[in-house]
């Protein structure tokens, strides 16, 4: 018996017969909280575009709304006041990284990209009701110095804030986080900008979360 693919992105229906819509590239899973994939993302062999969500939109029986989805690592801790969530980009990435960090008490949510913040909604509102109060901000460190992501990063704090949450901001790597801060310290002072030289003890510094 043929299993449905209906709701599922990327997949259409054609003389009864579920097709994929595939792009040339490494296919990469999107699962929600109950480890079923949702969805697929493809690292592109080519195109400025590396990654693309895979899309079945106008197609016959494919899904037109909602095709970008938060993703959950199978790896993942289960959802609990003592879970430490942290949010990155993309599901590789969430992936890899839950996996070098080998801790039972990380529970890793990727969404496709810093403009995806509706996708956090509903996982504020689960880690509210599971007594989290701080959720870590581990976009890539170009949230520094990207004035896109940056002011994306600072929407998703807000909302994080609407729901007496703190979205606090970390990075992998301490020297790398130093030298991104010196980078953006000094073009600010070439340009006349106030700024505040990096603390000795930085908030923004990661590991120990």
């Amino acid at each position: 018996q043929e299993v449905s693919m209906e709701g599922v992105p990327g997949f259409f229906r054609l003389k009864g017969k579920w097709m994929f819509r595939m792009e040339p590239g490494m296919l990469i899973p999107t699962r929600n909280r109950d480890g079923l994939i949702v969805g697929m993302q493809v690292r592109k062999d080519s195109g400025n575009l590396r990654y693309m969500t895979v899309s079945s939109k106008s197609l016959p029986d494919g899904v037109d709304e909602g095709i970008s989805r938060a993703h959950f690592p199978l790896a993942n801790a289960p959802l609990s006041n003592k879970a430490k969530i942290l949010i990155t980009e993309g599901p590789l990435k969430a992936d890899v990284a839950q996996h070098l960090l080998g801790r039972e008490d990380i529970l890793m949510v990727a969404i496709p990209g810093v403009s995806h913040i509706s996708l956090l909604k509903p996982i504020f509102d689960k880690a509210k009701e599971a007594g989290i109060k701080v959720i870590y901000n581990c976009f890539d460190m170009d949230k520094i110095t990207n004035p896109n992501v940056a002011a994306a990063s600072r929407k998703i704090r807000e909302l994080a804030k609407s729901y007496k949450l703190i979205f606090h901001p970390v990075t992998w790597d301490q020297d790398y986080a130093q030298a991104k801060w010196m980078e953006l310290y000094g073009l600010c002072q070439h340009l006349g900008i106030p700024a505040k030289p990096l603390p000795d003890e930085p908030s923004i510094l990661f590991l120990e979360v």
